[in-house]
């Protein structure tokens, strides 16, 4: 009976990533996000019938200045119809508590920034983000992880 416990449990874990449509981490050079440096991914999605869950995966260290990160998206589409998005990403609560998860010098946030989105059109999509704070050069941002999900 254990056995079969196990094996269920590894299929719904498994069988949770199988909604995965897109993810990839890009690690920043020195921990400094630089408004030189927009991060640019791109992919491939099928399905226009489709919606998506979009997060953004930011790890940072304590030593991060901020208690938030203001970010530029722009999402390009096969069609090259353009949208921006500017958002704040909370990564300290009011009292300057990290938000996520820690360890050591090093923490991480999970943020959700377009619930149940909808495309237009199927095609390569191109998704630039930007570092849109008042500082020039960002120091302590260590990566920044794109994953889109198939909404349930």
């Amino acid at each position: 009976m254990r056995w079969l416990l196990f094996i269920f449990l590894c299929v719904t874990l498994l069988s949770c990533n199988d909604h995965v449509i897109f993810q990839e981490r890009e690690e920043l050079p020195e921990m400094i996000w630089k408004y030189s440096n927009p991060l640019e991914f791109s992919t491939e999605i099928a399905d226009k019938d489709e919606s998506f869950n979009i997060y953004l995966d930011i790890e940072h260290s304590r030593d991060f200045a901020y208690g938030n990160l203001y970010s530029g998206i722009t999402v390009i589409a096969p069609s090259r119809d353009t949208t921006f998005h500017r958002i704040s990403i909370d990564l300290a609560d009011k009292l300057g508590q990290w938000l996520g998860t820690c360890k050591g010098n090093e923490c991480s946030r999970q943020f959700l920034i377009a619930e149940e989105y909808q495309i237009a059109e199927a095609g390569n999509y191109k998704i630039i983000i930007e570092q849109y704070s008042r500082e020039e050069d960002l120091p302590g941002i260590k990566s920044i992880e794109l994953t889109i999900h198939a909404a349930e």
